[in-house]
């Protein structure tokens, strides 16, 4: 009898749409079984072995073992300019899509995993652990792997690695690229982990933010001790970024919030058609960019506004926030988190506040009703009003808001900073306590071995 009955938010996309309403699990158990047998699950471990990246590993250091995520790649980068580690990457898509062949997709749901292989899927556990095992035996024949370090604590696709970790006693570790400073989001994440039963089967995880630790506590699934606040490595960047006076930047920058996700589509597209009004008064004496988050976002926004097709705004994608923001006088957007690394910039902040924009604070980054955001950011009520504050700042008869202290405090609120210390230092003091405890038991396996 094929089982229809799938828990809520299961993924049901590709030839999972076909395959398991008509057969069933029983293909995906045949699958499995199928790969149990002689070296099916080795085999594939050894394909992801062979995509990963090593970047030039010093077998005289240790090496932490990476599974790729994006913006955990920002992290990842500064990191290796920092620490005296190892840090290749194996591709998360990739170990993905072969426990694909034996999962079922209705079970592969982030936080509750973990507890269906104590119940439903206890049999696969087995499969799991050893495609886990294998991958990093595998990868050990390259290069020690020291540890294995993750960008989230309940990704189901990571529970296979965190599984043969466990048998190697090999530390896994999580940089969580959560950020729960909203009571509502933490609020959520609280359920979802005790509707899971979620338990934390990992070492450690170093978090950005006193908020974000304080939130994992509450859940009950971790351990005393085992949150560690770091803030996050990806901000280091800005230590190597050399500032030039503001008064002197001839760069605005609109940081894109069109995406429905961000609650407030209407105050953005008044916003763009007062940014490319800007543009158009200011042409070849300034340089206007919006930046998006992503490349196929930049097709997506022509669409959308045909009058940005013919303006003198360069539309930017992968150019980095740092330089970008370094060269900016002004930046403009809405909860977005780059709008608060933006403090570090000493460029004008302005958050747009009316219409869809004008939220309340639980559901905002900067706010208009807390006294340390309204010391460092503007927030214009209308269209009028914006347009004039742009102009009064580029004509410095307004200077940006806060000093350097007042900037820095509040952004330590979102990424943890800590005085004469890099956030790379922290994350590095993490895996090194975790190394010293765990190291041993895995140097004594690969002498078994060898």
């Amino acid at each position: 009898m094929v089982d229809t009955q799938y828990p809520a938010g299961y993924p049901d996309r590709g030839l999972d749409k076909v395959i398991t309403p008509r057969f069933g699990d029983w293909i995906y158990r045949l699958r499995a079984w199928a790969n149990s047998r002689g070296e099916g699950v080795e085999d594939r471990a050894r394909r992801v072995v062979r995509k990963m990246e090593w970047h030039g590993v010093d077998p005289q250091r240790p090496t932490i073992l990476c599974l790729d995520r994006a913006l955990f790649r920002k992290d990842v980068v500064e990191l290796r300019k920092r620490l005296p580690y190892n840090f290749p990457v194996a591709r998360a898509t990739t170990i993905k899509k072969y426990q694909e062949r034996w999962i079922p997709p209705q079970w592969r749901r982030q936080t509750f995993f973990g507890d269906y292989l104590n119940g439903p899927l206890e049999a696969s556990r087995p499969l799991l652990s050893r495609f886990g095992r294998s991958f990093l035996e595998q990868a050990s024949q390259i290069n020690r792997i020291d540890a294995v370090m993750a960008a989230n604590t309940d990704y189901w696709q990571d529970d296979a690695i965190r599984l043969g970790c466990k048998e190697l006693g090999i530390p896994f570790l999580v940089l969580s690229r959560e950020n729960y400073l909203w009571p509502a989001s933490a609020q959520m994440v609280k359920l979802q982990y005790k509707a899971a039963k979620f338990v934390y089967g990992g070492a450690g995880v170093a978090v950005a933010s006193a908020p974000t630790r304080d939130t994992l506590y509450e859940t009950g699934g971790f351990d005393a001790g085992a949150v560690w606040l770091t803030g996050w490595p990806r901000f280091d960047a800005w230590r190597d970024i050399a500032m030039i006076d503001v008064a002197a930047r001839r760069t605005v920058t609109l940081v894109s919030y069109g995406d429905p996700l961000y609650l407030a589509p209407e105050n953005f597209r008044e916003v763009l058609d007062g940014f490319i009004d800007l543009a158009e008064r200011h042409r070849g004496q300034l340089r206007c960019v919006l930046k998006v988050k992503k490349q196929n976002e930049v097709a997506l926004h022509f669409q959308r506004h045909p009058r940005l097709r013919n303006a003198p705004i360069d539309v930017v994608s992968e150019e980095p926030l740092p330089s970008l923001f370094a060269e900016s006088k002004i930046v403009v957007g809405f909860n977005s988190t780059a709008v608060v690394e933006a403090l570090l910039s000493g460029a004008g902040v302005a958050v747009p506040t009316w219409g869809d924009s004008r939220r309340s604070a639980e559901a905002s980054g900067l706010h208009y009703s807390r006294t340390g955001d309204r010391e460092v950011a503007f927030f214009p009520e209308s269209g009028a009003e914006l347009a004039q504050l742009l102009e009064d700042l580029l004509e410095n008869r307004v200077s940006p808001l806060g000093d350097s202290a007042a900037r820095l405090r509040r952004f330590a609120e979102y990424s943890y900073v800590e005085d004469g210390k890099m956030s790379s230092q922290l994350v590095g003091e993490f895996i090194d306590h975790y190394i010293s405890r765990h190291s041993k038991p895995w140097r004594e396996h690969l002498a078994r071995r060898a």
